[in-house]
């Protein structure tokens, strides 16, 4: 997902569908791209940019989500007769 470009819509106080519409996109390709499932080419990530007013490298950085990890299970339980 692109983070910063999801937080810039959000800042600008935009839908994702007005961006869209502004760059002369489809929102469901806008949408692709905000999930970060489409790439855009060098003059639409431009216009994106200019329509949020931002810099184009920090909207389209890719920032990757560190999946949470799984607890730590109980150890297993002691047989009888066993050590502690």
């Amino acid at each position: 997902m692109l983070a910063h470009l999801k937080a810039a819509i959000a800042i600008r106080r935009v839908r994702q569908s007005e961006v869209a519409a502004a760059v002369k996109m489809s929102t469901a390709v806008f949408s692709f791209v905000v999930h970060g499932e489409k790439k855009l080419a060098p003059h639409e990530r431009r216009r994106v940019a200019e329509f949020l007013q931002a810099d184009e490298d920090w909207l389209f950085q890719d920032i990757r989500v560190i999946p949470k990890l799984k607890p730590v299970s109980e150890p297993d339980p002691v047989e009888p007769g066993g050590r502690p």
